[in-house]
């Protein structure tokens, strides 16, 4: 077809894909469609027949999406996201029923914008990459999601932990997407490309490849990078996309609509997923709200559900599912009062005994409530129901969903949200039998925008007494654990699990980024890497402006997320003394 056929006439691409010197098949796929502005590369992976059959899916998935793309580009951008979680479920399920350990895929994909030439959005998983080349200096847009990458600050990784993928299209029903704004000038040089490529040839060897050829059409580069990567040994399939943005690139449109909503629609999986304990509770089941349990629900909405006691919820529809439990929103029917309904079966179900339990003993405005709790079943197993206050638009409302929608917060708002963490955890460490929340992360603190004084903590699932902590790994999210309890010495300071992991949440709330790489996603395997991180092995950056800016913060903070905990606060009220005592220094009242 001829360039200025398509609408996108300034696009002159070239795409091709080889199965390299070693393999005989080839189990990547890519898809070019100029026309619609869509391009995706997908590496895949679990044998000759599961690893085609997988990046197949992908292919078809987004090919399908092609054939009928909005032109609203929010809505074409979220039909792609769409697209690559329907091939998340079809490879999953493929791989259950056929027996194939490991299946899964890779994906790259850039979908330029039909309304404003200036931008574009690029999603990825795993390690099939993305490059911009931008005057004559060629960038990685893309994150690797292996555990070499997220280790970059360990030197000498063992090697049998080079190349392991972290996150994988197929491997999880829960799929977290990279998803990333990017802006295009004329002139750019756009490569998608597997790892069979990037395996082979150094950044500096695709930069000039990238360079050589002066050429309208990128065929000829496509070929030399495939025969470069072929002569310096071909071990992989080897795939490249690559596109030139023509000189004659429309103006950048002003009155366009943001990006942040999108992206934080098709990021769509919270990556904070609880960790849930493996054993009952410390202390024993919770006792019931009454002797009998209510009558079976299976999940589905609408539904009006009836206590034991008779009070009457009208459920409606559904928040969030995550493996055994799931959040619905639901009316009181006495008082009309909205409630969430948080349900859970199997080892969900003991999260939430202990949740109530400890919900139970914690009155602080700062803390949600739960307002009541009764059992049913779903026709096979005991259901859970806890029914907590309402806290409207979660996730986007909690600092998780804040983050990915517009990057760090204000300084005077991050303060006042975490003044506000920080009093309703001095309760919980003060009380006679305190209590530490064990899981603390960006997804399980409430922070409605403009409006710190309605901030809370939520999921109190991993809650324990500090008398109850004992010598073993415990809940929560391997992210946000300090190294000795990741390593199962969680007693010798019980509060320090919480000021580390909290301290995590202001570092990132602060910048924008995590205070350390992302750990892998099996939380065993992340629990023992955390365990064995050692300070001069993994620094945290303070190169962020607000820590230039303002050094005695970075102290305050710094003496939170440190690895070592000789070097951490003692208890939760310094860190609050201090954060407070800063917040003053700067004349940033924080507002309650």
């Amino acid at each position: 077809m001829p360039i200025n056929e398509t609408p996108f006439s300034w696009l002159r691409t070239a795409a091709d894909s080889d199965p390299g010197r070693i393999r005989q098949n080839n189990e990547d796929s890519f898809l070019s469609c100029p026309r619609q502005g869509v391009f995706m590369v997908a590496d895949g992976m679990g044998g000759a027949e599961a690893g085609e059959v997988a990046s197949g899916m992908l292919k078809q998935e987004i090919a399908a999406c092609c054939d009928h793309l909005p032109e609203d580009p929010l809505e074409r951008f979220q039909s792609l996201a769409d697209g690559i979680r329907r091939a998340n479920r079809r490879i999953k399920a493929f791989a259950e029923e056929n027996w194939f350990k490991g299946t899964g895929s890779t994906v790259v994909l850039l979908a330029f914008d039909p309304q404003t030439a200036s931008r574009a959005i690029a999603v990825c998983v795993g390690d099939s990459r993305l490059y911009r080349l931008r005057e004559k200096k060629i960038s990685q847009l893309s994150h690797d999601h292996t555990i070499e990458a997220s280790l970059s600050g360990v030197k000498n990784l063992s090697s049998r932990f080079r190349g392991v993928l972290t996150r994988t299209v197929g491997f999880d029903d829960r799929l977290e997407l990279d998803v990333m704004d990017i802006d295009v000038k004329a002139g750019d040089i756009f490569l998608l490309c597997s790892d069979g490529l990037t395996g082979m040839l150094k950044d500096k060897v695709i930069r000039k490849t990238l360079l050589a050829d002066p050429k309208p059409s990128p065929a000829a580069t496509v070929s030399a990078l495939i025969d470069l990567a072929n002569k310096a040994g071909g071990k992989d399939n080897i795939t490249t996309i690559v596109i030139r943005i023509g000189m004659e690139i429309p103006a950048a449109d002003t009155a366009v609509k943001p990006l942040a909503a999108v992206i934080a629609a098709c990021r769509g999986t919270d990556d904070d997923a609880p960790t849930p304990p493996t054993t009952t509770p410390p202390g024993g089941p919770a006792p019931d709200s009454a002797d009998a349990a209510a009558p079976p629900w299976d999940g589905h909405v609408p539904a009006e559900l009836t206590t034991p006691a008779k009070t009457v919820y009208l459920v409606d529809r559904l928040i969030s599912a995550h493996g055994e439990g799931s959040v619905y929103h639901g009316i009181r029917q006495e008082d009309a009062r909205p409630v969430a309904l948080k349900t859970g079966t199997g080892g969900k179900a003991l999260c939430l005994e202990n949740e109530k339990r400890h919900l139970d003993r914690l009155n602080h405005p700062a803390i949600i409530q739960c307002l009541d709790s009764f059992d049913t079943s779903d026709g096979a197993a005991l259901r859970k129901i806890l029914v907590l206050e309402y806290l409207e638009n979660l996730p986007a409302n909690t600092l998780r969903g804040r983050l990915r929608a517009a990057g760090a917060l204000p300084l005077a708002e991050a303060l006042g949200l975490f003044n506000r963490y920080l009093k309703a955890l001095v309760h919980m460490h003060t009380l006679s039998e305190p209590i530490a929340h064990g899981d603390l992360k960006p997804s399980n603190l409430y922070a409605p925008e403009n409006t710190p004084e309605m901030a809370k903590l939520c999921d109190f699932g991993s809650a324990t007494r500090f008398k109850d902590i004992r010598d073993k790994p415990v809940g929560g999210s391997p992210d946000y654990l300090p190294p000795e309890a990741a390593a199962g010495m969680f007693n010798r300071n019980p509060a320090q699990a919480d000021i580390f992991a909290l301290g995590c949440c202001l570092y990132e709330a602060l910048t924008g980024e995590r205070a350390y790489p992302r750990l892998p996603g099996d939380p065993d395997q992340a629990r023992q890497m955390r365990a064995s991180q050692r300070p001069d092995k993994t620094p945290c950056s303070w190169a962020a402006p607000v820590f230039q800016k303002y050094p005695r913060l970075k102290e305050v903070v710094a003496k939170c997320v440190d690895l070592s905990p000789d070097r951490r606060y003692e208890n939760i009220q310094a860190f609050y003394i201090h954060l407070t005592g800063f917040a003053e220094s700067i004349h940033q009242p924080t507002k309650e």
